[in-house]
């Protein structure tokens, strides 16, 4: 064998035994990392009060681990003696208690973002209650995340609503 090759032999097994010694060591010496994930989790909940046949208090509760904006849908139906729907019910005029407004869609928007278990202002007008005989009032409460950025650099709010809150 030829010197040359003698010599590029014995710097190859040398570099060969440098990397696998470094590897070794990095593996043995080195202590893993932990990356935890907490997925976001937007969800609420509708907090009612029902005092003597009427609704007092409607509020909506931000229960999941992400600052929200809050819409409500209010279902109102006439019912007769038997609990059976008979028409619709108008308790518009109860609605849109500070902080809230009725949109184009039909749903009533809360206007400010809402903490991890903080609720919206009243639904109701202040001094209103929704008297329940013979209707029947169901609130349905959607939550979106707050924070972030949906497509085009737009809100989440914005992508899914359609609407803008300034703040």
């Amino acid at each position: 064998m030829s010197k040359l090759a003698t010599i590029i032999l014995v710097v190859s097994i040398v570099l060969a035994a440098a990397v696998g010694g470094t590897i070794a060591y990095i593996v043995t010496s080195t202590s893993s990392v932990e990356n935890t994930f907490t997925p976001g989790k937007v969800s609420c909940e509708v907090v009612e009060t029902i005092h003597n046949g009427s609704k007092t208090s409607v509020t909506v509760k931000n229960t999941g681990n992400a600052k929200a904006y809050i819409r409500c849908a209010v279902i109102a139906n006439t019912i007769d003696a038997n609990g059976n729907v008979t028409g619709a019910a108008d308790v518009s005029s109860a609605l849109c208690g500070s902080g809230w407004s009725e949109g184009r869609d039909g749903f009533y928007y809360y206007s400010q973002e809402i903490d991890l278990n903080s609720s919206t202002g009243e639904l109701l007008k202040p001094s209103s209650s929704i008297d329940l005989t013979g209707i029947q009032v169901t609130i349905l409460a959607d939550a979106i995340q707050a924070e972030g950025e949906g497509s085009n650099g737009t809100t989440p709010v914005e992508d899914a609503w359609g609407i803008t809150f300034s703040n």
